[in-house]
């Protein structure tokens, strides 16, 4: 497993495996300490490719009997075995990764305030403070998504939970 710089990729046709749609792409990447950029193949579900030039990538490479390929790890995974959560839907708490995955709950909690804050605009309720109403249910499913507890308020029955 290295990781790298990705400086060039492009497309390189596509086909079918297993009823899905692949991308493949041809990849130049720099590794730290190799005077030369390698060169190989990816493919991916997306078109174009999630990463572009001059972002980092780590990858497997492996020869294979049409030039190198490479399979890209995701870092917050790489040494594990099995590949992650056995039960994926089980709800965790978040294990810090620096800021990331709570700037994803952060975001999921504001996405979830807004559709619970658009409903109650729907039911016609006339005294909604909407831009508190927002912070406030952004607030607790934030703290209930990356803590794994409820905020507790004296008026909680407010929001439904």
């Amino acid at each position: 497993m290295k990781t790298g710089i990705i400086k060039a990729i492009y497309d390189n046709g596509t086909f079918n495996s297993h009823g899905k749609l692949f991308y493949s792409y041809k990849m130049l990447i720099q590794f730290p300490n190799e005077q030369k950029q390698t060169e190989g193949e990816i493919n991916s579900l997306s078109h174009p490719y999630p990463l572009g030039m001059d972002d980092e990538i780590t990858v497997e490479a492996s020869s294979g009997q049409h030039g190198l390929k490479f399979k890209k790890v995701n870092s917050e995974y790489a040494g594990q075995s099995g590949g992650g959560q056995t039960n994926p839907t089980a709800r965790t708490t978040v294990q810090s990764n620096g800021n990331k995955d709570e700037m994803i709950c952060r975001q999921t909690a504001g996405k979830v305030a807004g559709e619970v804050v658009a409903a109650m605009i729907r039911m016609d309720w006339q005294s909604l403070d909407v831009n508190s109403k927002l912070l406030e249910i952004s607030d607790i499913m934030s703290m209930w998504f990356i803590e794994g507890t409820k905020k507790k308020k004296p008026d909680e029955d407010d929001i439904g939970f």
